[in-house]
């Protein structure tokens, strides 16, 4: 069995020197989700700095450096929050690793998981992804 969350926040591993770098861009992401959830935020702690980014999505790189990405006419910049969230899963459906079959499990932009068994993809719930545990088997 193996279990995962649905988003993953590593700033409690990162460095102090690195925690620095995270903090405003995390700062910003909390006052977006509260006001996505109608909570009143501090107006003084959600204007952007100077050296404050925007961001689109959490966003970062395997090495533990923040990562801007590239900008292009009319992109947003992002920058790194330690904060990841779950886009795919691999199943695998079988007794044993020398026989069965993989199922890939997808975050599509919109939230929505979809399930790709061959030429079978089925539209999931988000806690069907919880549910599954490293299997794909137990699902109807």
């Amino acid at each position: 069995k193996v279990d995962y969350p649905l988003e993953l926040d590593v700033y409690d591993l990162c460095s102090d020197e690195l925690k620095k770098k995270l903090e405003a861009p995390r700062q910003f992401l909390r006052n977006e989700e509260g006001k996505k959830l109608g909570l009143k935020v501090n107006e003084k702690s959600s204007v952007p700095k100077e050296n404050d980014v925007k961001m689109s999505d959490a966003e970062g790189s395997s090495n533990g450096e923040p990562s801007v990405a590239p900008m292009e006419e009319g992109e947003k910049e992002t920058q790194m929050t330690g904060v990841y969230d779950l886009m795919a899963v691999l199943t695998h459906k079988g007794r044993s690793a020398d026989s069965g079959h993989y199922v890939g499990w997808v975050k599509q932009e919109n939230g929505k998981w979809i399930e790709f068994d061959d030429d079978n993809p089925k539209p999931r719930l988000q806690d069907d992804i919880t549910r599954l545990s490293g299997g794909g088997e137990n699902l109807p």
